[in-house]
């Protein structure tokens, strides 16, 4: 399993008079990373990652699973950003005078609402089907502001756990995935969250805020507080331990 892959573009620059001379094997050669993406139904985005030292290009691909295009293309506009000035080849085109891209400007525009999760709804968990089917697809992974606590609730099925910001707490920061779910969508799943959990702001450790899964204070009066996890499936993880 892995989250993102970074690779070559390609192994290396040939010249034009080589491919022609033989262009099915060079061609082939060229993909020698990433003929595999389609086949494996991945996803990839390569960008331009400097000149080599005799002066020909030299690029990057990010490799991930399908359905990541916007989180890659997030990714790759902030590698691009470090390693380049100008945009391509140029010597005038300032890459500093695009937009950058960003998580929450980027899926507005597909129409699409951004969602926290930390419990029984992340990756490969009993309840992350129900963004699937609902044709959600997964943004990234990250960590909540330090001032959030985590609580394992109580009468649960599938287990459950509570997300709630304590002022002053200092913890380690929770796990969270972001995912973009269709605006068309967001209210069937919205439907399913049962009490006491409910929908509010999330402060992540990067400053930006997300919708996403809170419990109400009075869900964690009878939970366990498994803060010092640092997410539900550290938690769960050491529970089967």
């Amino acid at each position: 399993y892995f989250a993102v892959k970074l690779v070559p573009t390609a192994p290396r620059t040939f010249t034009i008079d080589q491919i022609q001379q033989s262009p099915i094997e060079h061609n082939t050669q060229l993909g020698f990373y990433t003929n595999f993406v389609n086949l494996l139904d991945l996803t990839a985005i390569a960008l331009p990652a400097g000149l080599r030292q005799d002066h020909l290009p030299f690029g990057v691909t990010f490799i991930s699973h399908s359905f990541t295009d916007q989180a890659l293309l997030l990714l790759a506009d902030r590698l691009h950003r470090c390693l380049s000035t100008f945009i391509g080849y140029s010597t005038t085109h300032l890459l500093s005078n695009t937009q950058k891209l960003s998580m929450k400007e980027n899926d507005e525009q597909w129409n699409c609402f951004l969602i926290g999760v930390v419990g029984a709804h992340l990756s490969d968990l009993p309840l992350n089907y129900q963004l699937i089917e609902r044709n959600a697809r997964f943004v990234r992974k990250c960590r909540t502001h330090q001032e959030y606590r985590l609580y394992a609730l109580s009468n649960t099925n599938p287990c459950k756990p509570g997300l709630i910001r304590v002022t002053g707490s200092r913890g380690p920061g929770i796990e969270i995935e972001i995912w973009a779910i269709p605006n068309e969508h967001l209210a069937s799943f919205v439907n399913l969250i049962p009490s006491p959990l409910t929908i509010g702001n999330i402060l992540l450790d990067d400053g930006q805020s997300v919708k996403g899964f809170l419990v109400e204070p009075s869900g964690t009066e009878t939970a366990k507080d498994i803060t010092q996890f640092g997410g539900w499936k550290a938690y769960l993880n050491a529970s089967e331990g």
